[in-house]
């Protein structure tokens, strides 16, 4: 048998270390670059329940009027003050071309600091169903908030600021929603990430006190056929995408217990 050169067998060693190494490439391309299928149908549902939100998010007209009633006139009138000052812009859109779009969206970076279960930043945790939903516009004309009314189903964190019981319908409320300019043209506003609640959904709702019977929303999940499904689209949510409504609510509790 030919003896092969030591020339030669530092070309051979060289050319099956980069074969080796081309393999290993591959292989990590395709376990890393690749999405899973799973991943591919989590995000696709969520822009499916983007959409959706879309279609069904509250409106309110620009120019919507005052309630007549002197005291709701009054209560309404407080809370759309709340929102003078934003930066959603709803005034620009009064003279927009018509082909400027319809979506605004603005990023605030608010999922930084939001675990996947705050209850640390709640000050009530309920479980519930979304019973009705309004748009409305800030007294300044700049911004625009949806309230929703939920009925309470179990309270999992309590606040003694907070008188709220099972049974009650209370008000939680998100920045964004569609407003409908005097020239018919409809904007949706949103926050990046953020997702709306819907009529005739469960959800577990993490709450911030506004007032004595009102609430801004931190998160939630919908409670759907016994899975669960984030409200909103940051990636922390994702790790209870579609899983088992159960465990997901034990281990909220256990959040809530340890703080």
């Amino acid at each position: 048998m030919r003896k092969i050169s030591k020339k030669a067998r530092v070309v051979l060693v060289a050319m099956f270390a980069i074969t080796l190494g081309n393999v290993a490439v591959t292989l990590y391309s395709q376990g890393h670059q690749n999405p899973s299928q799973g991943e591919i149908n989590n995000k696709d549902q969520m822009l499916e329940r983007v959409r959706e939100s879309k279609s069904r998010a509250p409106i309110v007209y620009y120019n919507a009027p005052e309630p007549a009633d002197p005291e709701k006139r009054a209560k309404r009138k407080a809370r759309n003050e709340q929102h003078n000052n934003s930066m959603l812009g709803v005034k620009g859109g009064l003279n927009a071309s018509p082909n400027s779009g319809d979506e605004i969206v603005l990023r605030t970076n608010w999922e930084v600091n939001t675990p996947q279960i705050p209850a640390a930043q709640s000050d009530i945790v309920v479980t519930g169903e979304i019973l009705d939903a309004n748009a409305y516009i800030s007294a300044d004309k700049n911004g625009v908030y949806s309230e929703f009314a939920l009925r309470v189903e179990e309270i999992l964190k309590k606040n003694n600021m907070c008188a709220v019981s099972p049974g009650a319908v209370i008000s939680v409320e998100r920045q964004g929603g569609r407003v409908r300019y005097p020239s018919g043209r409809v904007e949706w506003y949103r926050i990046a990430l953020q997702g709306m609640p819907l009529i005739n959904h469960r959800y577990v709702l993490f709450l911030k006190r506004i007032d004595e019977d009102s609430f801004s929303i931190v998160t939630g999940y919908e409670l759907r056929e016994r899975h669960v499904y984030a409200l909103d689209s940051a990636s922390q949510f994702r790790a209870f995408e579609g899983t088992d409504e159960a465990p997901f609510l034990q281990s909220v509790r256990e959040a809530i217990s340890k703080q």
